[in-house]
């Protein structure tokens, strides 16, 4: 999803996640997204590509992202994160 602009959109906060959820690319820049990074996100253990920027996300970088430890490209510029 990319290039969604218009609205302001919040990512679910209730996402269930489990040890067999296998998804190895998150592409979601440019979707006017607000809010904090979901909690969810670093329970994503296959995932190996993350793009969050271009965004309105707020608020600190989960510290738990560091421990994705298959990400090879993780970008969350353009945001107001701490």
């Amino acid at each position: 999803v990319e290039y969604n602009f218009g609205m302001n959109w919040s990512l679910p906060s209730n996402v269930q996640v489990d040890d067999e959820t296998q998804l190895e690319r998150l592409l979601l820049k440019r979707n006017s997204f607000v809010g904090t990074i979901p909690s969810w996100i670093v329970e994503l253990e296959q995932l190996q590509t993350l793009d969050l920027s271009m965004n309105t996300f707020e608020g600190a970088i989960p510290e738990a992202i560091g421990d994705l430890s298959s990400i090879k490209y993780l970008n969350l510029m353009e945001n107001n994160l701490t």
